[in-house]
């Protein structure tokens, strides 16, 4: 059964205004009303020039970029009917008849347009050939919305790389290299080399790299209602837009996996399905509390053993962990070992205190897979180790 966007929000909603949440689950459960209620937000950077607006009409597979010339933001996002409005230095907005109406001194320019392409996300073009101050101010603020973010260029020289090199890991994690004009640079005889030059450069610090040679792109989709294959696979088109909007679904999941397990555990939504790790069977034998919480122990203390070897076999293969997919683990493995101690004996001390260590963890988790770093994945693991160790420690025999 599958839950939109809005409903889950609004679910999230009502169990949040019954203002019985801790301060901290209550902060994260808002957080996750506000990523639910946005778009995956999909910034386009680079130098002037370099293609930028034709990138966007591409994806969008419409023309969606109004010409208003340099302004340091234009952002463009799904609606009802078409809009324009502005926002000015002075702090004033307005709303446009015409993008030609857009005055002097604009900081940024949103487009809303019904196109289909936009339901699930929105662009933002950042410009930053701008005065060093504005350019910076700019960067900072594209850095602290973006979900994706994709630079285009035909060189990434030194220049860019500074101005790259500002991107924290978490979000280079999400970013592709985009080698425009790629046919100018085949006919040239060159676009291999360039991507052979660049290739140690993408591997620390984008996710991949696409050439695309965007006019021919949006030339493919240029008859209503029908797409020229060949000239849309070519162009590379097609490859830069699945692979986009497939990081696009996998945030979307990854939001729809965190509403549904806040609320399996702040409101008891159990009819919910979420990706969850089996709970082990615990046989609870009529010999006394500490024969009880002896199976208890053991059963948690194997599923954190399973957890383990999981990730481990997972990267056996020399591959560096992927971290989104390590803290989906534990938050599953915290999950299921909150469940587990469900079953504690409530006249055990011990017993109670790592239930409640295990369900604390379980709401630190989605705190970390909010984050979505490598520093939140190894939080996480870490977390898990000392609720191995605090149960090693607590076990009988």
């Amino acid at each position: 059964m599958t839950y939109p966007l809005t409903q889950l929000a609004e679910q999230l909603e009502q169990t949040l205004g019954q203002g019985n949440l801790k301060p901290d689950a209550q902060s994260w459960g808002m957080a996750l009303v506000d990523r639910l209620r946005a778009p995956v937000q999909i910034v386009v950077m680079g130098p002037q020039g370099s293609g930028k607006s034709s990138l966007i009409n591409m994806l969008a597979g419409a023309r969606v970029v109004p010409d208003v010339g340099p302004v340091p933001v234009l952002e463009v996002i799904g609606g009802a009917e078409d809009l324009i409005s502005c926002e000015c230095e002075d702090g004033s907005s307005r709303d446009l008849s015409d993008a030609a109406e857009c005055p002097a001194g604009t900081l940024r320019v949103t487009q809303t347009v019904p196109v289909p392409a936009l339901e699930e996300c929105g662009f933002a073009e950042i410009n930053l050939s701008g005065p060093p101050e504005q350019s910076e101010a700019v960067l900072e603020w594209a850095i602290e919305r973006a979900d994706i973010v994709l630079w285009c260029t035909e060189e990434f020289g030194p220049e860019e790389r500074m101005m790259w090199a500002r991107v924290p890991d978490e979000l280079k994690d999400h970013s592709f290299l985009v080698l425009t004009m790629a046919d100018r640079q085949m006919m040239r005889g060159i676009l291999s080399d360039k991507i052979n030059s660049l290739s140690e450069v993408v591997a620390e610090e984008f996710l991949t790299l696409f050439p695309i040679a965007t006019i021919q792109a949006i030339a493919a989709q240029s008859e209503p209602d029908h797409v020229h294959a060949g000239l849309w696979k070519s162009s590379g088109g097609k490859a830069l837009r699945d692979a986009v909007f497939k990081r696009v679904e996998h945030g979307r999941l990854a939001d729809q996996d965190n509403a549904r397990m806040f609320l399996s555990r702040f409101a008891g939504l159990r009819h919910m399905p979420a990706a969850r790790a089996p709970v082990p069977s615990v046989t609870v034998r009529q010999t006394g509390v500490d024969a009880v919480n002896e199976e208890l122990f053991a059963s948690a203390l194997n599923l954190l053993h399973r957890e383990a070897d999981r990730m481990l076999n997972e990267v056996d293969g020399g591959q560096d962990p992927d971290p989104d997919k390590v803290l989906q683990q534990c938050v599953e493995a915290a999950n299921a070992l909150s469940d587990l101690f469900a079953e504690a004996d409530p006249g055990d001390n011990a017993a109670q205190s790592l239930k409640d260590d295990a369900a604390e963890s379980a709401e630190m988790m989605l705190l970390f897979q909010l984050e979505r770093s490598e520093d939140a994945a190894a939080d996480a693991v870490t977390l898990l180790m000392q609720l191995k160790k605090e149960i090693s420690d607590h076990s009988v025999g």
